[in-house]
């Protein structure tokens, strides 16, 4: 009988140990894996790693650190500092907090500002608003000008005075 059982790694990762357990070879766990979950069996270098993992005498079926720097950065503190003054760029909230992570709490850079990436419902009925202004008004407007306002995913509407982007160094070289 079929099943649409969609198995996660720590499932697969506790079925991979039984069997290496029970004393079968890398062979025949990977057979015997792919027989029964055929496309959501793991590929055969994901089980010879857990393998060789287990044969190492390493039981445990958690993920190991992984290279590289881990993120101490509080969001609170990142989220406060970004709602005080959104115009301020990457590099000064670096120097300021030590590190960024601004996609973490779900901020873009649009325009020289971080704005929220999920729009508010009043947002939202702002740009409904305005479609329907432009799309009563197309006779007075070229159509090409309004596919390309509208053809974007994501609308954004500023109550604030436009301000361009900023140019900078690709090197950083900050001033104390």
């Amino acid at each position: 009988m079929p099943h649409d059982f969609k198995p996660s790694q720590l499932h697969l990762c506790n079925t991979i140990l039984f069997l290496f357990l029970s004393g079968q070879k890398h062979s025949e766990i990977d057979r015997r894996l792919n027989e029964v979950y055929k496309k959501g069996a793991p590929a055969r270098c994901t089980i010879y790693k857990w393998l060789t993992k287990f044969a190492s005498g390493d039981y445990s079926i958690e993920d190991g650190d992984r290279p590289g720097r881990s993120m101490e950065l509080d969001l609170e503190v990142l989220q406060g500092q970004v709602e005080a003054d959104p115009y301020q760029t990457t590099r000064e909230l670096a120097v300021a907090l030590g590190e960024c992570g601004l996609k973490s709490i779900g901020k873009v850079r649009k325009l020289g500002r971080w704005v929220p990436h999920a729009l508010k419902q009043y947002d939202m009925d702002c740009c409904a608003d305005m479609a329907l202004s432009l799309l009563t008004l197309k006779r007075r407007i070229r159509s090409d000008v309004f596919i390309k306002l509208y053809s974007e995913e994501l609308f954004i509407l500023y109550l604030t005075k436009p301000r361009a982007s900023i140019f900078v160094s690709s090197y950083p070289c900050y001033v104390l």
